[in-house]
């Protein structure tokens, strides 16, 4: 064997070894489930992480699966097929109640994007006057048909006899049903209501106080994922941590940034303009929900035991959970110190001068 084959067989084992590039380990691809079949303004601070570079700084590569429900989006981690998901609290709830050992590890929201609506012009002023009526849902294992039906029980009602649930899909084919009055209200999420109403049906929100401060989507894995892959669960929090620092510090350039990413969600034939203004009303308005701005405590992701154990309370009152879970069955804060190692103040600058390219 000459020196010349030497080299490069050792040239090819160290490229073997070390992985590509100019020496670095390999990015690990994290498969994080999104718990809705579409993409909305809410993805924002990923589309941000990914265009500042901060999941490669992290060494991972995030990946977005979009799933049909939360419930689906829950068992897909109990099973294994996503080692992480990004779903609302309910689901959750529900299946640790039947045994699945998972937690969330970061909060997102404190005040739930779920609520019933109807049109303004509506008789209907409570949920209690929903009796008789009809309500669109998503689907009827989505989480606006629990919220729906608890929302009813607490108003006295009988859900699913006093109050009926109906299909209707995403917020285009809602509004038709609305329009053509063959339903009386909807239980979306809160950016489906700004499209129905920028559509042409215009919506009111009706009272619900126990979604106040009803923690809203959290990462999520296994107790078992948590331990083999905590690094993994860190990265996730901290990017979505500096994402949303980002865009909490400029809406116009976090959506901006978003559609470049995710071109789908604005709507062949449809003005950017449409879009764009319906999705900063939502922005504005989820923003001031976030962990760390209600007071709860001053780091990202933070999650507030009372808010977890005051709606878990009501999720076991309307029957949606077979037995009483506690925050500690659902929560975990063991990684929030780890995931807010980083200094927001350079974010926010970056953000603030940010100009499209």
């Amino acid at each position: 064997m000459t020196g010349l084959q030497r080299t490069t067989i050792l040239a090819a084992l160290m490229t073997a070894l070390i992985g590509p590039g100019t020496g670095e380990a390999a990015e690990r691809t994290i498969r994080l489930g999104w718990c809705t079949p579409s993409y909305n303004a809410v993805v924002a601070p990923w589309a941000i992480a990914k265009k500042m570079g901060w999941d490669k700084a992290e060494g991972v590569n995030v990946e977005l699966v979009p799933v049909a429900t939360g419930i689906d989006c829950v068992k897909f981690v109990a099973t294994g097929e996503f080692p992480f998901a990004i779903p609302s609290i309910e689901p959750l709830a529900g299946l640790v109640a039947q045994g699945l050992k998972a937690k969330t590890f970061y909060n997102m929201f404190n005040g739930s994007g779920w609520a019933v609506a109807v049109p303004e012009d509506s008789p209907i002023k409570t949920i209690a006057d929903l009796k008789g009526k009809k309500v669109g849902v998503i689907s009827l294992a989505a989480v606006g048909a629990t919220v729906a039906k608890g929302l009813a029980k607490d108003a006295g009602l009988v859900p699913d006899q006093d109050v009926k649930l109906v299909t209707v899909g995403e917020a285009p084919r809602a509004m038709l049903f609305l329009r053509s009055k063959e339903i009386d209200a909807v239980s979306i999420f809160e950016s489906a209501h700004l499209q129905i109403s920028a559509l042409g049906v215009k919506l009111r929100t009706l009272p619900a106080p126990v979604l106040e401060t009803a923690p809203q989507i959290g990462l999520i894995a296994t107790e078992a994922t948590l331990v083999s892959r905590r690094d993994d669960a860190v990265a996730l929090g901290r990017i979505l941590a500096k994402g949303t620092a980002f865009m909490l510090a400029n809406i116009p350039a976090a959506l901006d940034i978003t559609y470049a990413a995710y071109p789908q969600m604005l709507p062949t034939g449809k003005p950017r303009s449409e879009v764009e203004a319906i999705d900063r009303v939502f922005l504005q308005r989820r923003v001031q929900y976030l962990a760390k701005r209600d007071g709860s405590g001053g780091a990202w992701g933070d999650l507030n035991l009372d808010y977890f154990n005051g709606y878990l309370t009501a999720l076991n009152n309307w029957g949606l959970t077979p037995r009483l879970v506690s925050a500690s069955d659902v929560v975990t804060r063991d990684l929030i110190a780890d995931i807010n190692k980083f200094d927001d103040a350079p974010i926010v600058k970056q953000a603030q001068s940010y100009t499209a390219n």
